[in-house]
This record gives C-alpha cells, sequence and structure tokens, in this order.
C-alpha cells in the first residue's frame, strides 16, 4: 500500500473528524477496504457480530464521541444495519455508513451476482435509504474525492447519518496525496451574522419574568451545552431537559432543575415549566414520549423556538418577524451570538 488512494483519503477525512475507531462487518465486498483500516497506526478496526449491532453501536459511539463511522457489504449486510441507521436520523445522531459493494462494471453490466435480488436491480438498496431520509452517495471514478467531501461535511454540519456506497474496484484507486493538505480546511467554521433575527430574540426574551429553558437533543449534538449554560446563569433562568437526551446539560449545573415530562413530571420540576410566562424551547422536538403524551403546559403563544431548520416567537416565524428572505440562521451559530 505505497500508492495513496481513495480509501486512505476517506480515511484521513473520517480521522480529521474525530473517527479514531471504525466499526462493522467483514465482507467480501469490502475485504481490501479493511486491509487500508488496518494497516493505519491511528486508526483501529472494531468488529462486530452483525451488521445490526453495529449500526447500533455506531449510534452509540457518536453520541458519546460525536461522529462514527461503520462498514458493512453490499445487500445483505446493509439490509441488517438500516434499522439502527434509521434511529440516527430521526435523533441527529452524525453517522457514516460505508457500504463496500460490486465493482462499478458489474453494476453497469447487470450481472446476477450475490447480495443481490438476482433481478439485474443494484438500486434497491440506495432507494430504501433514500425513501427513510437518508442522504446517500455511490462513489464513482470521475467525482469521488468531491463526493467523499461533500458527503462527510453534510454530516458534520447537520449532523444526520449518510450512507456512502464503495465500489471494490475504487477501493485502491490512485489520487494526489497532496489532496490531503485541504482537508482541514473542509470543517473550517465560518460566522455568520444575522443581527435582525438576534435583536428579535432579545427584544421577546425581555418581556419575561419567570422565563425557563428546555432543552433537547440537539443541543447536544451541536454542542452547545456550555453556551445554553452561560446563558442561563447570566440570566438566571432555570433549565430542564427532556427524556430524548439527557446529556444536554451538565447535571449538576446550578440552574438545572430536572427532567420534564408534560403533567407527569415530578410536581418538583413541573411547576417551573406550568408557571413560566416565556418557555425558550431549545433544539427539541416536542414527540409525545417527552411531553407525557402532549400534556406539556405551554403553547406558542408563550414559546420561543430555535432548532436546526426553524425558528419562531411566540407563535411567529423568525424568518418573518425579521423580513428575511435567506434561512433562518442555524441554532449551532445563532444561539452563541445571544450570550
Amino acid at each position: 500500500m505505497t500508492e495513496y488512494t481513495i480509501s486512505d483519503y476517506l480515511l484521513d477525512v473520517i480521522k480529521t473528524m474525530g473517527g479514531d475507531e471504525i466499526l462493522g462487518v467483514p465482507g467480501d465486498y469490502h475485504l481490501q477496504f479493511l486491509d487500508h483500516i488496518t494497516h493505519r497506526n491511528d486508526m483501529k478496526w472494531v468488529g462486530n457480530a452483525n451488521e445490526l449491532n453495529a449500526s447500533y453501536m455506531a449510534d452509540g459511539y457518536a453520541r458519546e464521541k460525536g461522529f462514527a463511522t461503520f462498514v458493512t457489504t453490499f445487500g445483505v449486510g446493509e439490509l441488517s444495519a438500516i434499522n439502527g441507521l434509521s434511529g440516527s436520523i430521526a435523533e441527529h445522531v452524525p453517522v457514516l455508513e460505508i457500504v463496500g459493494a460490486p465493482t462499478n462494471g458489474v453494476q453497469r453490466a447487470g450481472k446476477l451476482v450475490h447480495h443481490t435480488f438476482g433481478d439485474s436491480d443494484f438500486d434497491r438498496f440506495i432507494k430504501a435509504h433514500e425513501t427513510l431520509g437518508i442522504k446517500t452517495t455511490v462513489l464513482d471514478e470521475d467525482n469521488a474525492i468531491g463526493q467523499i467531501n461533500e458527503t462527510l461535511t453534510y454530516i458534520a454540519n447537520e449532523k444526520k447519518p449518510a450512507y456512502l456506497v464503495l465500489p471494490s474496484d475504487l477501493v485502491n484507486a490512485p489520487v494526489n496525496p497532496a489532496l490531503k493538505e485541504g482537508i482541514s480546511a473542509l470543517f473550517t467554521t465560518t460566522k455568520q451574522e444575522a443581527p435582525a433575527s438576534i435583536a428579535a430574540i432579545k427584544q421577546a426574551a425581555a418581556k419575561a419574568s419567570h422565563p425557563v429553558i428546555v432543552v433537547g437533543h440537539e443541543i447536544d449534538r451541536f454542542n452547545l451545552g456550555q453556551a445554553v449554560q452561560d446563558f442561563s446563569l447570566k440570566n438566571n433562568i432555570p433549565i430542564v431537559d427532556l427524556g430524548l437526551d439527557k446529556a444536554a446539560v451538565d447535571k449538576s449545573f446550578t440552574n438545572f432543575v430536572g427532567t420534564y415530562n408534560g403533567t407527569i413530571s415530578d410536581e418538583s420540576i413541573n411547576h417551573f415549566v406550568a408557571d413560566a410566562d416565556v418557555v425558550f424551547v431549545l433544539g427539541a422536538k416536542l414527540t409525545d414520549s417527552v411531553t407525557g403524551g402532549f400534556t406539556q403546559e405551554f403553547d406558542e403563544s408563550q414559546t420561543i423556538t430555535l432548532s436546526t431548520r426553524r425558528g419562531t416567537i411566540f407563535g411567529q416565524s423568525l424568518v418573518n418577524l425579521c423580513q428575511q428572505t435567506l434561512t433562518l440562521l442555524p441554532l449551532s451559530k445563532a444561539w452563541p451570538q445571544l450570550i
């Protein structure tokens, strides 16, 4: 392995994102790719009993470490893993699945190879993932580097999983080793300003006499727990979390009250929310399981909501309030500006 290959580049990007261990199950369509993993001194292969286990282990690893990668073989392997990857997209968990696949030539010729349904349809598994809303990419020889960059930056920016198909004939395809020098620039944070949005939020928040902060899983995914705690401490606002992700803020934090679950919450916790005149709902999905069956004691008329793709102030879209035509400033960049 003296040449620098597509596999080496892909693993270098994964390493830059914090992927020190690659999980998965060996399969004949990606055995050569596994050689690239096991020959590295800065990365460890962690084998799993089956692909479903690998997908769930990757989900847990990413929640703890911030990012995870697992490898499966084409067809039978990825179908075994699809339940775990579906859970990752439901809860904004940044996981990359790499699928070792038959060569491009075999696929183009529609040959009847193993791990297929024997009908020359090589796209059915990709379509299954697309139907679930998972980002899918099939590497091709002409644009593999750009595809890798686009897929991995998507995971880093959106904190959602992605599915990357690596045809076996591309595993050892050589690329320019100088490409490695540009990897770190892929993940450079750029500051995005939205003064009108920030001003609108601050103006609405200033009217609160008994506010409370409700934090959800996106706060943890975007590493905003400390920023929220700083805001809470500066303004002396109590914080409750939701059961979907109880790692968003430090439980020993002075202003942390406890876990909220609608009217079935402990009474000492529930009164903080029930008595609030303004509720900051940050990075949360108010599903039945975290709101006591939709029994939360607040509504849009008293809520300031910020999430990755949505912002409202007392029921009105933040974008409309500010008369902006641009997409709402992402939570990961908007919230620290309020501190």
